[in-house]
């Protein structure tokens, strides 16, 4: 996905930067803010709600539920939380 979105904003500058006239001048400061959170994840973590979830007709959460499976066969916990999602904030001009 972030190389999806990097071509997706490079393309955007390329357009911008092909057609000046749509260029707009900024005034103000150029402010930023940064935090990191903790993002926790609703379920579930349970291999029978996983099992469930192989017969779902929405294809990301039966590919979802395949992985979470695989993981439990191997071994390893389902996480519940992601610690340090770094969330960051900028903001240009006045407005």
């Amino acid at each position: 996905m972030a190389k999806e979105h990097g071509e997706e904003l490079g393309e955007a500058v390329k357009l911008v930067l092909d057609h000046p006239t749509w260029m707009t001048s900024l005034a103000g400061s150029l402010r930023a803010a940064f935090t990191e959170t903790t993002i926790r994840f609703s379920g579930p973590t349970d291999r029978a709600s996983y099992e469930r979830l192989l017969n779902d007709p929405n294809s990301g959460r039966k590919n979802h539920a395949k992985r979470m499976i695989e993981a439990l066969d191997q071994g390893r916990p389902i996480r519940t939380e992601y610690p340090y999602y770094s969330v960051h904030a900028i903001a240009l001009g006045t407005s």
